[in-house]
């Protein structure tokens, strides 16, 4: 805006056209510069380094300002401090950092934390979800990453993937929601890397209707319900985990899910280590299931996965309980030092069951267990290739000689006094 100051006393000399001329003369010229200068400060921002400080020391006060500024390849930068302002990942390309125990975003108002709606990364800022109307980060759009970020919400999931973002969470403690802390929503995929999820009200982590995911060298842990839940048709690949200590099973697979369990360590959870029930299925392989509350593996109505090397031992009641209309293929694991069955079949189950490395096959041997009984059966079923007693510390591959005998000669038909476990409580729907 440009004001002009006339005197009273002022003779004019030229006239009022003349006048209006020569003012649009001098503000083209203006604009021009102004113009000029603006992509002066364009080029000079661009790929650079910009500051962002919430005392107002800073290029920027905002941080929202700073992205809405910035251009692809640029690192925004914030210094120390407590910021109350969500925002937008709006821009590709663009990197927002901080120290993640120097710089806190405290948010109180009704809006999510952080948005992703594009391929940027945040990185090293602790997030802080007050209001219970949103969760505290949403990816929606774009291969967003988020790294090295602690993560909390007063109520709503942590974090939750949806819409058509594809994005990666890793190095992150994700952690307090009273519901899950990481939700994969329907159809949507993401990689989950190095994080430590725990202490969540709902699964640790939920995996969705037709949901693929990559869940790895996570410790998923002490939530009040699932380590991992798996429901209505969801997929992905849980792989190099450590899950224990959560309040439900600590991987539940329910609803036609088909998920991929290999390598993990999962133990000393509230109920199964692993439950299988209502047609889900997948593999289960390589891990080492161990010390749970209820069976190691649990097989209820209508599951029916494959189950193959793994060591499954020391749990509180069976090793693998099939339960009846359950079904499944039970192949090559060591199955040892369980406080009731080894493996337990019930009456109208329908599994395959070979090569399993046991400790006692003979139904009175007692060597790693509590009870006469270690395979308990009462379905048709085949179970062969079995070896004799296995020490605990036995490699998980099959044997590399086996023997082959019938069922009637290898099964204790006696029933536990102790009562069979229940079927865990489906978790809270999200």
């Amino acid at each position: 805006r440009y004001v002009v100051f006339l005197t009273m006393d002022a003779t004019p000399v030229l006239s009022d056209s003349a006048i209006v001329t020569a003012l649009q003369d001098k503000i083209a010229k203006l604009e021009e510069q102004t113009t000029q200068q603006g992509v002066w400060i364009e080029r000079l921002l661009r790929g650079s380094i910009i500051v962002v400080d919430c005392e107002g020391c800073g290029l920027f006060k905002s941080i929202q300002q700073a992205i809405d500024t910035c251009c692809a390849g640029d690192t925004i930068v914030l210094k120390k401090g407590t910021y109350s302002e969500p925002f937008i990942v709006s821009k590709d390309g663009i990197t927002i950092m901080g120290s993640r125990s120097e710089v806190i975003l405290d948010n109180n108002t009704d809006k999510s934390t952080i948005v992703f709606k594009a391929n940027s990364t945040v990185s090293g800022i602790t997030l802080v979800q007050k209001r219970k109307y949103n969760n505290c980060v949403r990816f929606e759009e774009g291969s967003g990453v988020l790294d090295n970020c602690d993560v909390r919400s007063a109520n709503l999931s942590c974090i939750v993937v949806t819409g058509t973002s594809v994005p990666t969470i890793r190095h992150c403690s994700v952690h307090s929601s009273k519901q899950h802390g990481i939700a994969i929503k329907a159809n949507c995929a993401a990689v989950i890397e190095y994080c430590d999820v725990w202490n969540n009200g709902q699964p640790n982590i939920t995996i969705e209707e037709g949901a693929d995911p990559v869940v790895r060298h996570n410790v998923i842990r002490d939530g009040s319900q699932n380590g991992v839940w798996i429901k209505a048709k969801g997929k992905g690949v849980i792989h190099d985990n450590d899950i224990h200590g959560n309040g439900y099973s600590n991987i539940d697979v329910m609803e036609g899910a088909t998920p991929t369990i290999t390598n993990n360590r999962i133990y000393s959870s509230a109920k199964c280590g692993i439950c299988v029930a209502e047609n889900g299925g997948g593999i289960i392989q390589e891990n080492d299931v161990h010390s749970n509350g209820y069976s190691n593996i649990g097989i209820m109505g209508g599951g029916n996965p494959t189950i193959s090397r793994n060591l499954v031992h020391n749990s509180k009641q069976h090793g693998i309980f099939v339960k009846t209309r359950a079904s499944g293929v039970i192949n090559d694991n060591n199955v040892y030092a369980n406080t009731l069955a080894n493996i337990k079949i019930e009456e109208g189950a329908n599994v395959t069951h070979s090569n399993n490395q046991n400790p006692t096959l003979k139904p009175v041997n007692m060597s790693h267990n509590t009870t006469a009984s270690q395979i308990q059966a009462h379905s048709n079923m085949s179970i062969v290739y079995n070896t004799s007693i296995i020490p605990p510390n036995t490699s998980l591959m099959p044997p590399s000689q086996s023997t082959t005998q019938t069922s009637s000669s290898m099964i204790s038909h006696s029933v536990s006094a102790t009562p069979e476990p229940t079927p865990p409580p489906q978790p809270t729907q999200p």
